[in-house]
């Protein structure tokens, strides 16, 4: 039907109300990628904090002091935060925060598992072991800016203050998750390369969905100009804001003053403003 006094197009029609199961649809692609998130955090969680309370024992057991124990777990701490003011301001100046969130996360899914390899690594072990640690914190902190600008640019939809809630509580939960997984392990078989080496699933499993999600969550800095390397902001193009481009005064006197004799010209015609 159409509306009175509005003629429609020939071939358009108004867009037809939605069903309750495309309204569900709907709602599904909006919160998918935000439950994709909360869920790649909740296996890297589980991953990163369950390794955690094994790092000291395992350094122990490879024959490290406590100072070098407390030096390490220090460090890695340390790398965790304060890299942080690095990496995202340096993702913000490329805008590829995709490839800063794919890189941590790949450096915690590889340094973590291969853990289990350092008691097989002879005296080479413990510093490996200590590498390992710290390259897992360094990945926390290669991630977290950019995946926060990804999080909050798909949470937009549906209100960022509900993704963001719908993703920390999946966090702690793979924070709950992991160290549970760990003492299972560890019960059943005694070894600590066996429950560093189960954590290779859960971060196969964020890996996995993280590939998922970067097909479908476009990078906020794709279409972002680059900055000019001076610093100096580029000037304005097109129309200025209001939809009018502004005359010059030569423009404007040349309306006003057609030919080459000076004198004006005060006939009607289309730019001139007298109507």
């Amino acid at each position: 039907m159409e509306r009175p006094g509005r003629r429609m197009p020939a071939g358009q029609q108004y867009p037809p109300s939605r069903s309750g199961s495309q309204t569900g649809n709907w709602r599904h692609r909006l919160w998918g990628p935000v439950v994709g998130f909360g869920l790649v955090s909740l296996a890297a969680d589980m991953v990163s904090d369950g390794a955690r309370p094994l790092g000291g024992p395992l350094l122990a057991q490879l024959g490290a002091s406590a100072l070098f124990v407390g030096l390490v777990t220090g460090a890695a701490e340390a790398a965790s935060q304060g890299l942080r003011l690095v990496f995202g301001p340096w993702a913000d100046r490329t805008g590829k925060y995709w490839t800063f969130t794919m890189a941590g996360y790949v450096l915690t899914a590889v340094c973590i598992p291969l853990l289990a390899l350092t008691p097989f690594a002879g005296t080479a072990g413990m510093a490996l072991a200590a590498v390992l640690i710290i390259g897992d914190r360094v990945g926390k902190a290669v991630r977290s800016p950019a995946k926060t600008v990804l999080l909050a640019a798909a949470a937009g939809p549906v209100g960022r203050g509900r993704g963001f809630a719908v993703h920390k509580s999946l966090d702690l939960a793979g924070a709950l998750l992991g160290p549970l997984l760990v003492s299972a392990v560890l019960v059943a078989t005694g070894s600590l390369p066996a429950a560093f080496a189960v954590l290779i699933i859960p971060a196969a499993a964020a890996l996995v969905i993280l590939v998922w999600l970067r097909r479908r969550v476009r990078d906020p800095g794709a279409d972002r100009p680059v900055a000019d390397p001076s610093g100096l902001p580029e000037p304005p193009r097109g129309n200025p804001p209001g939809g009018r481009r502004r005359r010059s005064p030569a423009s404007s006197s040349c309306s006003r003053w057609p030919g080459s004799s000076g004198a004006p010209d005060w006939s009607p015609s289309a730019s001139s403003p007298i109507t």
